[in-house]
């Protein structure tokens, strides 16, 4: 193991009652049994809960340093003989981890502080990082509202500055906005707490985006992405959100800069022995968590040794328990103190799942950020939810869409079903719900009539020999003009089509409704993924498996990247075979879920 904190000799200039604390506090924490009963004597002290020295978390900390033997002596020892010297050192020793911090200087203030088990979990890898027991690098990732930064960066800065009051940190964050709000709770942690602490800030450097103690060399610069922190160095450097959104993590060039910014900047500036801290929500595989963890082949950048500490919203490991003591699929535990707007409860995040999607649900909640491939995938389509067999009901009519191209023609139909799937809602609000299931598609080449008569043969073999087979059609408003029209005596397709399905009206009553102009691709994929995964968390768009044109449309379309990488707004077009049956489901689902006005044009030609 390399140089860690706590191997550091702490120079003799500093006041020797926060060297002797220091000291203390090195004690306390090399030794794993004397660093949990002193936690949980602190966490019942603000608390009144004494579980916290004999619970999973504790044990399961005591095996990893000392093994099941020195597990099962713990537990059998009578530890009482020692509770002066323990609550002796609780007081003194205060502030040797980030939770015992957070708890100690929240109950000053008579504030409520949760020693959630996520929260002692990441407090322990800290003072692993601090001891030498393990990487000095600790990567944190957990979904918002989980007191991930308020922990793992300002109390664990505030930690730092009462045990090396005279050493350097850096904050770096996605602004600078951002990282002088964290300055700034931090700067007056220590002068609010002054008494507590025993740390000064120096008179004449207490900005929120740079402040100094009122020993030499003590000092925290805080910093966005890109901010000046040249001349600084670190004995603490903790990197907080770096990505703010998914927005940030999908631009290749920003993600460039992050990684830039800790290869030319962040890393070079930690000292000897340095403890780092990287905190964030994984939006992309590629961000600097990932990077770190995995490394980066192309840049040339290997794996970093660090401490991993990955908590999804709900568990999603397969057997037994999880790092915190959970079973598949339960939620964090949030107690023993229950902190108002502090985490979800499993029921609120299943309701989240169902009103999130795929890919946000898996970043911001479960921190598992979809693979690059699967990020450029326009549509989310799932076969275990959205792929099965969809009869024809002769009581419906039927659905028909068109994508018009030179030389191709793409058509696909179905049946859409009203639900109602809260009847309350339904009668105050007159909210409408459909289900919308594809029975069929044709995916052909020659003229619009000719695809037309191929439809109609198709068609009719639903028609039967009852009335005539009531069919709204809709499709690509390009085809009311000539670009794409492949018989040169036509005016445009449309008009082909109505002319050509007009021979087969004893087959079909049908009625149009088409667009005036074409919605961008963005909006039309934005439609089916919408029935995909509706907020009301019931998939409403099923596709018959004889729709293999368009299941692989489904499938395979992506977006285009430009030469950074970028995602962008256009649909990929390297395969000329792909979009067609899927931009008639998108006109589809965008006629099915709009009122006749606002953009249509409907006709009834016979």
């Amino acid at each position: 193991m390399s140089s860690h904190l706590d191997a550091l000799d702490l120079p003799a200039a500093w006041p020797a009652a926060l060297r002797e604390r220091s000291e203390i506090c090195r004690g306390v924490r090399a030794d794993p049994i004397l660093k949990t009963l002193v936690e949980a004597a602190v966490v019942q002290k603000c608390t009144g809960w004494g579980g916290a020295a004999s619970d999973l978390i504790a044990t399961r900390y005591i095996e990893r340093h000392l093994g099941p033997e020195g597990l099962r002596e713990y537990l059998a020892r009578d530890y009482s003989p020692k509770a002066e010297e323990i609550a002796w050192l609780a007081e003194k020793a205060w502030c040797f981890s980030p939770l015992t911090t957070a708890l100690v200087l929240t109950g000053n203030l008579n504030q409520d502080y949760s020693p959630c088990n996520h929260a002692r979990v990441i407090s322990d890898a800290i003072v692993d990082a601090m001891n030498g027991k393990g990487p000095r690098t600790v990567l944190v990732s957990l979904p918002s509202r989980y007191g991930k930064s308020e922990l793992a960066a300002r109390r664990t800065l505030t930690m730092f500055f009462c045990l090396f009051p005279g050493w350097p940190a850096i904050y770096v964050s996605a602004s600078q906005e951002l990282a002088e709000r964290m300055g700034r709770l931090c700067r007056n942690d220590l002068d609010l707490h002054a008494e507590r602490t025993g740390v000064e800030l120096a008179a004449d450097s207490r900005a929120a985006g740079y402040f100094s103690t009122s020993i030499e060399g003590g000092e925290l610069r805080a910093a966005g992405v890109g901010g000046t922190i040249g001349g600084f160095g670190a004995s603490c450097l903790v990197c907080d959100d770096l990505f703010r959104s998914s927005v940030q993590a999908d631009s290749a060039s920003y993600r460039a800069q992050v990684i830039d910014t800790w290869v030319s900047t962040l890393q070079p500036r930690q000292r000897s022995g340095a403890l780092c801290i990287v905190i964030g929500t994984r939006f992309h595989r590629a961000d600097l968590i990932g990077t770190l963890q995995d490394g980066d082949a192309e840049l040339g950048l290997e794996p970093v040794e660090c401490r991993v500490v990955r908590l999804p919203a709900l568990a999603d490991h397969s057997t037994g328990l999880d790092e915190v003591g959970r079973r598949p699929g339960e939620a964090l535990p949030l107690g023993p103190v229950l902190v108002q707007g502090f985490g979800y409860t499993k029921e609120e995040l299943e309701q989240r799942r169902a009103s999130s999607g795929l890919e946000a649900w898996m970043t911001n909640y479960q921190q598992n950020p979809v693979a690059a491939a699967n990020a450029l995938r326009a549509y989310r389509f799932d076969e275990k939810q959205h792929l099965r067999e969809c009869p024809f009901d002769p009581s419906l009519p039927l659905r028909v869409s068109c994508d018009f191209n030179i030389g191709t023609f793409a058509v696909i139909w179905g049946q859409c079903r009203d639900e109602i799937l809260d009847q309350k809602r339904w009668l105050l609000e007159n909210k409408r719900w459909f289900a919308l299931e594809i029975q069929g598609e044709l995916f052909a080449e020659g003229h619009t009539s000719e695809v037309v008569e191929m439809l109609a043969e198709k068609l009719s073999r639903l028609a039967g020999r009852g009335p005539r087979l009531k069919i709204r059609v809709t499709g690509d408003a390009s085809g009311g003009s000539r670009k794409t029209a492949a018989d040169p005596s036509a005016p445009d397709d449309w008009a082909v089509f109505k002319r050509t399905l007009a021979k087969f009206s004893h087959l079909f009553e049908a009625q149009y409704e088409i667009r005036r102009s074409n919605v961008t691709q963005r909006a039309r994929v934005a439609a089916v993924n919408e029935l995909f995964m509706p907020a009301e968390g019931r998939a409403r768009l099923m596709i018959d498996p004889s729709c293999r044109a368009l299941l692989r449309d489904l499938k395979e379309v992506s977006w285009q990247k430009d030469a950074f990488g970028n995602v962008q707004d256009a649909l990929s077009k390297k395969n000329p075979a792909l979009t067609h049956s899927s931009d008639a489901l998108g006109y589809l689902v965008l006629a099915v879920g709009s009122r006749p006005a606002g953009g249509f044009r409907r006709e009834r030609p016979f």
